[in-house]
């Protein structure tokens, strides 16, 4: 045999050999023998071995250096990457509650087949969702709307400088106020929080993701940074906020205030008490983060799909339908307030009519007609898009290792560097727009084009009444009639220090020159999209202002993603996206101009030429964009389409979106997965690297092996102790003697959780001496004086005040050797004053705690404890830790003997690669050696 470490197991999951130093005591662990207890001493040779290799915390290196052949690792990056993956502290949790009797008699009491109640939650989700996005984008509105305004109308003045002091000034004090909560009161608030929603809804339980703390740093981070104007959106922070709302209500109570809702709330009405466990949060959270989609994008499908597509590890019909209404409840809030906003701020507004600009985030001023030969222009932006997002990806993450370097920890860094990166920035966007030339607007666009204006007509084929009028009632004002056709533009450009253009009334004259690429820096990021999806304006900006755009901002969203701010980048990824969709649209416009094509008939929306239309490729190129960076498909043309109202260009922006994620794959790895694998995460992909590979190899190949820390039906309060006091693991098997076998078989498993509280129970009872002899008889009855209820095993099922009278706040505190020791030292109350309070520390020996009798562990075990055979495929046991769940997986023999044991850490990618030759395959997809696969499984068999 073999002995295990803990470090290099995921901390948590790990389980390791029962071997391990206790002082001058060898007791390994305890067997039940017809009611006596007897004790299993090592030989000399483990002795030794314990010796040589104590058991340490889990964020120390040990070497495996007794591993046999069989472990021999292929490669050094895998127990690397264990290694990483137990320092970052993070621990996994079942999807299913424990399936043990104490369970069943809980369950049995609560009103399961009641559904009303769900229903009532999940729209308090979509409720909550919607009024916290209104508030957000109201706030962030008036913030930012104040900046711009206030800049746009200094530089009209031309007093340059007092509008980069003004900028400066306003927007490093809304990023201070952004950047120094989240470092120094909530760090788990920073960035966009969509990574940490996947690996929570992966089964990962991450610190204080969803903690109130969290939730109100993150409010107040997100609208002030994306207020100061860096190139940073809201939507990410909101897939998080929506998410932690749901978390919160779905629970009913809040350790930080320590509210709690009242009982005949949570046992009555609304049963809360029956969704305080893993599954149902974790569907609850699902569906937050769907609403957050939803209220960001007015997509409420697109928020389902992304759900289901990206953020989501279990789903369901049942599910499909509750995130629906969900989403539909959110949007339908969040509309509503804006209505009874607009009818209250403006003259024009009235209450409950929801105007296409609101219903549209980003609606087109012009539909336009699909073409055949628009296909191989949209498959050219598709790589394009997708080679450049693959570029970002990969910077972002030099970016991420970069700042961890020379950043780390120091809280007053995390500050100053983004107030640093905006002090830049603002000098930028003032300064440089400086060398770009004022250009002549020609004609002005009046049908509602670009940002901060309503969309105009929806499909305008031919040219409208008085095109090519002057008057005041035409939709487009040309200055010299037709002939300034070429150069139409928005209402709303941006003039910066050039004079302002011809007022479309006619009520005032001067000059019509604007600065184009002011146009798109002296704005939010929105507006900024909102200008490049503009149609009919095909010149309103030319190759150098998009050029320099495009490389400005997204060096800018590169650096500032991943700071001590609460940002997402889904609206950079749309600008950048729309700005290379537009230099490729502006392309095809002057090869259709230099192939005869007219201006005029280009310009005119035909309905042969429309599409040739530099807008319309800069909407293909920020889905496709997107889609290169989070490899989404189905649910993101679902939110193109529902966030633009366009329709009937739809199959050009589907191949364009599936082109990006070709390429992109080819290049780079999805950004939020890869922001995980740098945080250590042990996320489990949908397809993980090799995956046809996996097919060809049993689990014996990746499980651990013997031995393994197992306890018995009936155990020793001795072995208890030792297994929690020595070992880490989140979990244990239970075995039991087969009848008439000499070995034992396994009959379940056990949580530390449980196995606490039942100590804690002994510990609490263990004051009265005469509890443990029958009367008259002096038999002992066991150490455990009542059959302890379910809802004193979980903590989740507990109210706030419930857990910390019962000491559940040490649960994920700790991680390793020092979880164990302040969970021994927290067992007998503060100071040991609780009777009995010595009773599992190392000062009683195990006689003296073998005398309380055993513990009938069969009550409180899950009997329904996931188990395959040793021949079982790799693959297959992936799938079932993707679809069930799971925490752990005992690997049995023939006999039902428990041989290895599998976690999480045993399925990740270094895992997998140094045990298993799996990916090796040449050009036509084939294995380069087959036989590899199959001499390896008999050599495990012949084992």
């Amino acid at each position: 045999d073999r002995m295990s470490s803990a470090s290099g197991y995921y901390d948590g999951d790990a389980y390791d050999s029962p071997g391990e130093t206790r002082g001058q005591k060898t007791h390994l662990f305890s067997v039940d023998i017809e009611g006596g207890s007897e004790s299993y001493v090592p030989s000399d040779s483990q002795v030794r071995r314990r010796e040589t290799a104590p058991f340490v915390s889990s964020s120390n290196d040990v070497s495996d250096g007794d591993d046999d052949v069989a472990d021999t690792p292929r490669s050094g990056g895998g127990r690397n990457g264990a290694r990483r993956v137990t320092r970052a502290g993070i621990e996994s949790f079942e999807y299913y509650p424990t399936d043990s009797e104490a369970y069943r008699t809980w369950l049995a009491k609560q009103p399961i087949y009641r559904n009303v109640d769900r229903w009532i939650l999940f729209f308090a989700v979509g409720l909550g969702v919607g009024l916290m996005a209104r508030v957000l984008y109201t706030g962030m509105d008036g913030l930012s709307d104040l900046k711009f305004d206030t800049l746009r109308d200094l530089l009209n003045r031309k007093q340059v400088f007092l509008a980069w002091v003004f900028s400066t000034t306003y927007s490093g004090a809304l990023v201070f106020l952004a950047a120094y909560p989240v470092a120094y009161f909530a760090q788990a608030a920073g960035g966009s929080g969509v990574p940490d929603v996947m690996a929570y809804l992966n089964g990962i339980d991450v610190p204080k993701v969803f903690d109130l703390r969290t939730f109100v740093v993150k409010f107040v981070s997100t609208m002030c940074a994306v207020a100061s104007g860096l190139p940073v959106g809201p939507e990410g922070p909101m897939i998080h906020l929506g998410a932690t709302i749901a978390a919160g209500l779905s629970q009913g109570d809040t350790g930080a205030l320590g509210f709690t809702t009242p009982r005949w709330i949570t046992d009555g009405v609304v049963s809360f008490r029956r969704f305080r466990n893993d599954k149902d949060k974790r569907d609850f959270v699902t569906a937050g983060a769907a609403c957050g989609v939803a209220t960001a994008f007015g997509a409420p499908i697109g928020g389902l799909l992304f759900a289901y597509e990206e953020v989501a590890s279990h789903w369901s019909p049942a599910l499909a339908v509750l995130t629906f209404f969900a989403c539909m409840t959110a949007l339908f809030t969040d509309k509503f307030l804006e209505s009874a906003q607009q009818a209250i701020a403006e003259t024009t507004g009235s209450f409950g009519t929801v105007t296409p600009d609101m219903s549209t985030v980003f609606q087109v001023n012009r539909n336009v007609s699909t073409h055949l030969l628009s296909v191989f222009p949209a498959a050219l932006v598709g790589v394009l898009t997708g080679a450049f997002a693959a570029g970002f990806t990969h910077l972002n993450l030099k970016a991420v290792s970069l700042r961890a370097r020379l950043v780390g920890n120091d809280k007053l860094k995390k500050v100053l560097e983004p107030v640093l990166l905006v002090v830049l920035f603002s000098l930028i966007t003032v300064v440089v727009p400086m060398w770009f030339p004022c250009t002549p607007s020609g004609c002005v666009d009046t049908r509602g084009a670009g940002a901060g204006y309503p969309p105009g007509p929806p499909a305008p084929a031919p040219p409208p009444p008085g095109f090519f009028d002057e008057s005041p009632a035409a939709d487009v004002f040309c200055d010299g009639g037709s002939d300034h056709l070429h150069q139409i533009v928005e209402e709303s450009i941006m003039t910066y220090t050039c004079a302002s253009h011809v007022d479309v009334n006619g009520t005032s004259g001067g000059g019509r020159d604007y600065n184009e690429l002011a146009t798109l820096l002296h704005v939010s990021g929105e507006d900024a999209i909102k200008h490049l999806l503009t149609r009919g304006t095909h010149r309103e900006f030319g190759y150098g202002p998009l050029i320099v755009f495009l490389l400005l901002y997204s060096a800018f969203a590169t650096v500032v993603a991943g700071s001590s701010l609460s940002s997402g980048l889904f609206v950079p990824m749309l600008v950048m996206g729309s700005a290379l969709g537009r230099l490729v649209g502006l392309m095809l416009y002057d090869v259709a101009v230099g192939m005869g094509y007219s201006e005029a008939s280009l310009a005119s929306g035909g309905l042969s030429t429309a599409w040739v239309d530099p807008g319309v490729f800069a909407l293909l190129g920020a889905g496709a964009f997107m889609g290169g960076v989070t490899r989404l498909t189905v649910s993101l043309a679902v939110i193109v389409m529902e966030m633009s109202g366009e329709i009937h260009f739809l199959l050009p922006i589907l191949l364009g979106i599936t082109v990006a994620k070709w390429t992109a794959d080819a290049l780079a790895p999805p950004l939020y997965h890869a922001l995980l694998h740098v945080k250590h995460a042990p996320f489990l992909p949908d397809d993980p690297h090799g995956a046809p590979g996996l097919h060809l190899h049993d689990v014996s190949a990746i499980m651990k092996k013997l031995p393994l820390t197992t306890l018995r039906e009936r155990e020793s309060v001795s072995a208890i102790r030792h297994a929690m006091k020595h070992t880490t693991h989140q979990g244990f098997p239970v075995v039991r003697r087969a009848d008439g076998a000499p070995y034992d078989v396994l009959a379940g498993s056990v949580s530390r959780e449980h196995l606490r509280a039942l100590l804690r129970e002994i510990t609490s009872a263990a004051g009265h001496e005469d509890d443990r002899q029958d009367a008259g008889s002096g038999q002992r009855t066991g150490a455990l004086k009542r059959r302890v209820a379910y809802e004193e095993l979980d903590r989740m099922v507990l109210t706030p005040a419930e857990r910390h009278a019962r000491g559940f706040e040490t649960s994920g505190s700790t991680a390793g050797a020092s979880r164990s020791s302040v969970e021994m030292s927290s067992l007998g109350g503060p100071g040991g004053s609780r009777p009995g309070g010595a009773l599992v520390r190392e000062t009683l020996s195990d006689a003296e705690l073998d005398s309380l009798g055993l513990v009938d562990l069969r009550p409180y075990m899950n009997r329904s404890a996931a188990r395959v055979p040793d021949t079982y495929s790799v693959a297959r046991v992936y799938d079932m830790f993707r679809t069930l769940g799971l925490r752990h997986l005992c690997v049995v023999d023939d006999c039902n003997r428990v041989v290895g044991m599998v976690t999480r850490k045993e399925l990740l990618d270094d895992w997998l690669e140094e045990r298993l030759d799996h990916k090796g395959h040449n050009a036509a997809g084939f294995r380069e050696h087959p036989h590899d696969a199959f001499a390896q499984t008999n050599g495990a068999h012949a084992l």
